[in-house]
């Protein structure tokens, strides 16, 4: 947590945000870390709070100290872990994932969030640990049109993930407004035909396949995020456009050296492990 400390990545994030400001941004495993006392092995003993850090509150005021005016439109739970550490003591770990929409000319309407049904589950000497994972959607309006934006992030395992990308597409198909699907899909659509497939079944568009020959990978650097190369090797990272709504470009953010972000100690990282896709869409005529 220290070594990749989020308050420096969050400035390089909010610099590459006001190089190009979007009117959305969905973001997952918004983090928020807490520190406590109490008895280190002891699931009982939930100790006293000592420290919080918490990503989304870092990146707002990040936000705010750059003039940019964000609001968030929606953030849900996907999972609750509390980890002990010898180093850092009682650990707790909140998952959400959030969507935040710009300042001007944008109404947020409502919000709803919900858990998948199929979630990883790891039984070991007794006991059951899940891995939860879930999205979150705004329904928000511009110019007069309204737009649904999802956002969701599935998990790593095989088979829960297909049983949650049905999930979530269907649940993006039954939109009655124009909508965007985005997320962490743990997919690689272009060498997964099933996947591919599955999205233009419900009519929706893989923006960065419709608006590029070449595929751009999203995954994964190194979890320190030290390297100096890109290890970034497979697209996961995707929006998707129902037919309501025509691509215009789309761009990786955060995949160049030029993005990387100055630490304290002279070096340089990535702002994440993720690149990230910025796509403008335009609404299709009535």
């Amino acid at each position: 947590m220290a070594e990749v400390d989020f308050r420096d990545r969050a400035a390089a994030l909010v610099k590459t945000i006001e190089s190009d400001p979007p009117d959305v941004i969905c973001l997952q495993e918004v983090a928020l870390w807490r520190r406590a006392n109490g008895r280190l092995f002891d699931p009982s003993d939930l100790g006293t709070p000592l420290v919080a850090h918490d990503f989304l509150d870092i990146l707002m005021s990040e936000l705010r100290r750059r003039g940019l005016r964000y609001s968030i439109a929606a953030s849900a739970v996907n999972e609750k872990v509390r980890i002990p550490s010898f180093r850092f003591g009682r650990l707790s770990l909140v998952d959400r994932n959030v969507i935040l929409v710009a300042g001007d000319g944008i109404e947020h309407l409502d919000s709803e969030s919900g858990l998948f049904s199929s979630q990883r589950v790891v039984r070991f000497m007794g006991y059951s640990f899940s891995f939860r994972r879930g999205w979150v959607s705004a329904d928000l309006k511009k110019g007069g049109r309204r737009l649904r934006v999802i956002n969701a992030h599935l998990d790593l395992s095989r088979k829960v993930k297909r049983a949650q990308a049905a999930e979530i597409l269907k649940l993006a198909r039954s939109s009655p407004l124009p909508t965007i699907l985005a997320g962490d899909f743990n997919i690689n659509p272009d060498a997964s035909a099933w996947f591919a497939k599955a999205i233009g079944a419900i009519g929706f568009t893989d923006v960065y396949r419709a608006t590029h020959r070449r595929r751009g990978p999203t995954c994964c650097q190194p979890k320190h995020l030290r390297n100096a190369r890109s290890r970034l090797t497979t697209r996961l990272d995707l929006v998707l456009a129902s037919r309501h709504l025509r691509p215009l470009s789309s761009r990786r953010v955060g995949a160049d050296k030029g993005s990387r972000a100055p630490m304290r100690d002279k070096r340089s990282i990535w702002i994440s492990d993720h690149a990230g896709v910025l796509a403008k869409l335009r609404f299709r005529a009535r």
